[in-house]
């Protein structure tokens, strides 16, 4: 008599739980992730401009023209040039048209014009052995001034340029007396 009592419900079913689909978070969260990895690394990675073209402008002009872009000038390096007038830039290190981050250090190559060479010593040779070594360099060109002198007929007595002048050959031209 003690027993408790049972009451009697009618069965009532139990609610069964739903199964979700667990693919949709997963993907989701996945692409989330990738989002933020892509925006993370966008954020980190330095931006990087390109090297303008500064050839054929002063040193000076070139130096506003890579500071205005964001780079820093490095050092300036100076080199003949054939075919650049001096003072003008040849090129840059790194090249233009690579990408370097901002306030990269950039050097300039800048044209010192032709390299000057010594002047020979043509005086005292005959004309005949002067001549095919003038016609054999770079010269603009030659003049042969007949002199009357206590000299050997055809002998080498002056020369202009005078020996030991630094000269650039293709812009001079040589007069021997």
């Amino acid at each position: 008599e003690d027993e408790p009592k049972k009451t009697s419900k009618p069965d009532t079913p139990v609610p069964v739980k739903k199964k979700r689909k667990k693919w949709p978070i997963i993907i989701a969260s996945a692409v989330l992730l990738v989002l933020v990895l892509i925006i993370g690394m966008a954020l980190l990675t330095p931006n990087k401009i390109e090297i303008p073209n500064v050839e054929n402008l002063t040193a000076e002009e070139a130096t506003e023209v890579l500071e205005d872009a964001g780079f820093v000038i490095g050092e300036q390096v100076d080199q003949f040039s054939e075919t650049v007038e001096e003072g003008i830039v040849i090129g840059t290190n790194p090249k233009a048209g690579l990408s370097r981050v901002k306030d990269s250090e950039i050097s300039l190559i800048v044209s010192l014009g032709d390299e000057a060479v010594e002047m020979p010593d043509y005086v005292g040779r005959t004309k005949d052995q002067v001549i095919p070594l003038i016609e054999s360099e770079e010269f603009e060109g030659y003049e042969i001034v007949e002199k009357y002198d206590d000299a050997e007929a055809g002998t080498v007595i002056e020369q202009q340029p005078a020996a030991g002048d630094d000269i650039i050959m293709k812009k001079t031209k040589v007069v021997l007396t």
